[in-house]
């Protein structure tokens, strides 16, 4: 939570963010819900499996763009 917080004072909620080792995505989830839209999360292949997983459930499956897919401009990613 203190890590979106701070990305959102940071970067504000127009701006794109990418996370590296993002884990399973809850940095991500807790900027979508602060209204940061376009995230990115690149990790090793199983963990973004799982980060995909719970985003999913947590946000909606059209919230949520895998690698592959055509990208949403208005959701996490």
């Amino acid at each position: 939570l203190y890590g979106a917080i701070r990305i959102k004072e940071l970067s504000g909620i127009q701006s794109p963010c990418c996370e590296i080792g993002g884990g399973l995505g809850f940095t991500a989830y807790f900027c979508s819900k602060m209204g940061i839209k376009d995230f990115h999360l690149y990790d090793l292949p199983i963990t973004n499996f799982l980060s995909g997983h719970f985003l999913m459930n947590a946000l909606g499956e059209d919230a949520v763009s895998l690698y592959g897919e055509k990208g949403r401009n208005t959701h996490t990613s």
